[in-house]
């Protein structure tokens, strides 16, 4: 399940993800998808789906030892490109609004905030762990659980 949902409501976005799985090289920054049956230009920021062009708003890669952000336009989809450990590369296209899921931010992207969390495992494609850390005081302090609709609800107090 990718998206957000809201119990209350019943109601949730759910943004597009597409992983192509037949993807190679054509040259240093034009990739091929045969599956898709695209092309990917990171020199430009375009992908090309049979007769359709799509804009590339970032590109994200990332492999063991850089993190790579390039941003081409100011709307389209996002473009992940990571490379893991063992030279196996996995590549990802998504709608804007799913770059705000946990999902794209901690386990592709490895974007987290510190203070809160730590990566206990990376593992990726299989297995991402976290540790969140001890709330500091004056954060906790901050913060009442509520119960409501059988789960509880977090919320800043005033």
């Amino acid at each position: 399940y990718f998206g957000t949902y809201n119990f209350d409501t019943k109601k949730g976005k759910f943004p597009q993800i597409i992983i192509p799985k037949l993807c190679y090289k054509l040259s240093e920054k034009v990739l091929r998808c045969e599956d898709l049956k695209a092309q990917i230009d990171l020199n430009t920021g375009i992908i090309q789906i049979k007769q359709k062009v799509i804009p590339i708003k970032t590109f994200y890669y990332r492999d063991e030892d850089r993190f790579i952000q390039q941003r081409f336009f100011d709307q389209g989809f996002i473009f992940i490109w990571i490379k893991d450990n063992q030279n196996r590369n996995y590549l990802f296209f998504y709608s804007p609004d799913a770059g705000e899921s946990l999902f794209v931010k901690m386990f592709l992207l490895r974007k987290y905030d510190k203070k809160y969390f730590d990566l206990v495992l990376d593992h990726f494609p299989d297995t991402v762990i976290y540790k969140v850390k001890e709330l500091p005081e004056g954060v906790k302090n901050n913060w009442k659980i509520t119960e409501g609709g059988g789960h509880g609800n977090f919320s800043k107090s005033k």
